[in-house]
């Protein structure tokens, strides 16, 4: 599932002033995905509750940081 790793993406990213976030140009950039590849996932990932957006950043929200935990292999 392509939001899952979208939310792995973003987790890996780190911490910004307390969240796990990712602009999305950089989102675009790192993920080297097609423009449609990125708004359908974002779509995606926003519908199953795992990201909040805004213009210029996605975040992760608890339930997207313990789906990228388990994409990563993490303990959650």
């Amino acid at each position: 599932m392509m939001a899952a790793k979208l939310c792995a993406l973003v987790y890996r990213q780190g911490k910004t002033d307390g969240r796990f976030e990712m602009r999305l140009d950089q989102l675009r950039e790192e993920s080297g995905w097609t423009e449609e590849a990125i708004d359908t996932t974002l779509i995606e990932a926003e519908r199953c509750d795992w990201i909040r957006r805004s213009q210029w950043c996605v975040v992760l929200k608890a339930a997207g940081i313990h789906v990228a935990k388990g994409v990563l292999g993490l303990s959650r």
